[in-house]
């Protein structure tokens, strides 16, 4: 997997992981903060507090980052 960002333009990462953490609650915002919007960072906090396969979690983050560029759209 490439190192996909989202797209912080419109309101930054920082406010985006507010979302991230209804998401995934077992992540602090803290955490979810540090990763600075990198997929690859998300994918793999996702998958230790989840106790998920790198597919899953990969999946979900993924998921939510289209879901994140379709309403900034």
């Amino acid at each position: 997997m490439d190192r996909t960002r989202v797209d912080t333009s419109i309101s930054g990462w920082a406010g985006l992981a507010g979302m991230a953490r209804i998401v995934w609650d077992n992540v602090t915002l803290d955490e979810l903060i540090s990763c600075e919007g990198d997929a690859q960072k998300l994918i793999a906090l996702v998958q230790q507090r989840y106790n998920m396969t790198e597919e899953a979690a990969a999946w979900q983050v993924m998921n939510f980052f289209r879901t994140v560029e379709y309403y900034q759209a």
